[in-house]
């Protein structure tokens, strides 16, 4: 950082450090120094399609997503084969709730590269939003063969196996997501209810239990739902 603010000194209009400073203040999640080095560079530099990536960058990290997707767009016009811009313009129209224009845009950017993951990753999420299981399953199952420690990945394909009515499948994926992240609190609520699907109610209050510690809120709402699930049981006998 201070041999960018150097360079800086020595040449205020030399675009390449301004870029590059703000990149520095994005790792120190400085967003807003991150913003103001980016707009300057872009202000020096209007056609410099890696400033208006990281800007929306930037911006999508602080859940400003306009911003976000009109800096982004404004990359992918600059360069159509921008794949990472591509990518992070489809994350942006998932926020949105534009899962059409998503899927296209993923789509091409895993044309122009089949190896980026977090692509994958992100197609699965608009397919499974507007509907397509199998496609988004597959989608899934991509993400995990080029990045197999992605435990989100592993926890959207269990949702996903979930809203198939297939809850071995999905019990797998959630095993594997908290073998990778104990933590994953969603992940292990998913577990649970995955359990449910299957009468395995007893297998459902051991990870209640271990998430009321980690997860009080998210363990009421699992208790609402095994108790809803033993209630029904009750009736029907």
């Amino acid at each position: 950082m201070t041999a960018y603010q150097k360079a800086i000194r020595l040449n205020p209009e030399y675009t390449l450090a301004y870029n590059n400073l703000g990149v520095a203040y994005s790792q120190l999640t400085d967003y807003d120094n991150a913003v103001l080095c980016f707009k300057k560079a872009i202000s020096l530099s209007p056609h410099y399609a890696s400033a208006h990536y990281n800007l929306g960058i930037a911006y999508y990290q602080t859940d400003q997503i306009a911003e976000s997707v009109k800096y982004l767009q404004q990359a992918v016009r600059l360069k159509p084969d921008y794949a990472q811009a591509m990518t992070a313009l489809g994350c942006a129209y998932n926020s949105e709730e534009r899962f059409a224009e998503a899927i296209a845009l993923l789509r091409k950017a895993l044309s122009a590269d089949p190896k980026l993951q977090v692509a994958e990753r992100n197609l699965g999420n608009a397919y499974f939003k507007t509907g397509q299981l199998q496609e988004a399953i597959q989608a899934y199952q991509r993400a995990l063969k080029l990045n197999p420690r992605d435990a989100e990945a592993h926890n959207n394909l269990g949702v996903a196996w979930n809203a198939a009515r297939d809850f071995k499948q999905a019990i797998t994926a959630y095993q594997h997501a908290l073998a990778i992240a104990p933590e994953y609190s969603e992940a292990r609520f998913n577990l649970a209810i995955a359990y449910l699907g299957l009468n395995a109610r007893n297998n459902a209050w051991i990870e209640y239990a271990l998430l009321k510690r980690s997860a009080p809120q998210l363990a009421r709402k699992l208790y609402e739902a095994i108790y809803v699930e033993q209630v029904i049981d009750a009736k029907q006998r």
